[in-house]
């Protein structure tokens, strides 16, 4: 089952201009890693530490998810659908959902279902690096919750 530690919303600026000590301060307050790279959006584990954190930026807003198990997060301000995207990265299940979406619909169909795949993808440790083909397959092994907030939307991924 999943055990999120923390999942938080920050403006960006909090996480990539805290001083040293400030960063050290929040690893200290929510258990996490020793040191944490607060520019990269990749998982992170330190060795003999059973945390994982995951970041997520858009524009001023950084996501942070922190979990005893691989964990991924996305976080999107809702915009256009990018069809460059759907065309190069949406399995064919979620083509056909954005298919089904009504116009007005579409963008955020859109951003939820980027939004999934880069959870998955991140929690996956591959990213989009990940053979296309296999998108589904991880998609499927993960459990993912998305919220919305106005126009962001953000998904969350651990293991089932």
């Amino acid at each position: 089952g999943r055990t999120i530690k923390f999942g938080k919303l920050f403006r960006t600026g909090e996480l990539t201009d805290m001083t040293a000590a400030d960063k050290k301060k929040l690893v200290r307050k929510y258990h996490l890693v020793k040191d944490i790279d607060f520019r990269s959006a990749r998982n992170i584990l330190t060795d003999g530490d059973s945390r994982h954190i995951c970041l997520s930026h858009s524009g001023p807003v950084t996501v942070l998810a922190v979990s005893d198990e691989p964990v991924g997060v996305d976080l999107e301000h809702v915009g256009e659908a990018k069809d460059a995207i759907v065309t190069r990265f949406f399995p064919e299940s979620f083509r056909q959902e954005l298919e089904d979406a009504s116009e007005a619909d579409r963008p955020a169909v859109f951003f939820r279902l980027w939004t999934r795949l880069e959870a998955a993808l991140k929690a996956d440790g591959r990213g989009l690096t990940a053979p296309r083909p296999e998108f589904e397959e991880i998609l499927e092994r993960y459990d993912i919750e998305t919220e919305q907030r106005n126009d962001l939307i953000w998904s969350i991924a651990t293991e089932k």
